[in-house]
């Protein structure tokens, strides 16, 4: 199973980076990993630039392909919780589970029609560029859940 991780927008904070790359280093070793910044010209007008971000996402996907969007309104996971939910999309032969995060306005109802499911990581909110980094943390964290590594602490 590949895990792909794709966002909106480009991660502008140099310490968020070299957080990115350090558990992108990590992940390799335990899955197959895509990770995609998609760099967009902000439009001035939501729904055009809610539109636009959802036609580069759509355009990628693939009709077998598992989609979870990250969304304030999404369903919250534990961390065990959460490596169970990815061990199961391994068991069930899944061949691509993608993980979007979206621009600054959301994602658009055609993306949300196709999404499989949504993703809450907290009642906080964090800015677009954090919630990367913070997505591969857990991702690491749950490859170590599942191999049964000293990473998690209950």
């Amino acid at each position: 199973m590949t895990i792909s991780v794709w966002s909106i927008g480009k991660t502008k904070d140099k310490y968020l980076q070299a957080g990115i790359e350090q558990y992108l280093s990590k992940l390799k070793h335990y899955t197959k990993l895509d990770y995609q910044e998609y760099k967009v010209k902000g439009l001035s007008d939501p729904k055009a630039q809610i539109s636009r971000d959802q036609e580069l996402i759509l355009q990628q996907l693939q009709p077998s392909d598992v989609l979870i969007l990250l969304d304030e309104k999404g369903k919250r996971y534990a961390s065990r919780a959460f490596a169970k939910m990815i061990e199961s999309h391994r068991l069930h032969s899944t061949r691509r589970l993608v993980f979007v995060i979206g621009g600054a306005f959301g994602h658009g109802d055609a993306l949300r029609n196709r999404a499989n499911a949504s993703l809450s990581m907290s009642d906080f909110t964090f800015t677009h560029d954090m919630s990367r980094l913070i997505l591969l943390e857990q991702l690491y964290r749950a490859m170590t859940i599942l191999r049964g590594e000293p990473y998690h602490n209950d």
